[in-house]
């Protein structure tokens, strides 16, 4: 459902491994509302105001990375990136995707 997502970092902001953890979403030191936050605008992002309120983690096994069931209300399936795992892909079948992934694009505002 969102096209564009923007995650606003607040803490480690020097030591973070952004990258490995967009690929698998977990977690430690990844708690929305805490560590970052979630939104649907870059003007809401800067400004931090209106932060979507539901994020989940950790499934691990399948690879599934950010920002799995994330939404700004509430969990919206298929926000999925990710990063092929032994066990595959073949668990996602959400529509427009190549099985739950989305092609992606991550870029950084300095």
């Amino acid at each position: 459902s969102h096209q564009v997502i923007y995650y606003r970092r607040f803490t480690m902001i020097d030591t973070y491994d952004f990258y490995s953890n967009m690929k698998v979403w977990t977690s430690p030191n990844n708690v929305l509302g805490t560590d970052y936050n979630l939104y649907s605008t870059l003007e809401d992002a800067i400004a931090n105001t209106n932060p979507w309120n539901t994020c989940n983690y950790d499934d691990i096994i399948w690879g599934v990375g950010a920002f799995r069931d994330c939404g700004p209300s509430g969990g919206v399936g298929c926000q999925i990136t990710g990063d092929k795992t032994a066990a595959g892909w073949n668990s996602y079948s959400c529509p427009g995707t190549v099985y739950g992934m989305h092609d992606t694009k991550f870029s950084i505002y300095v």
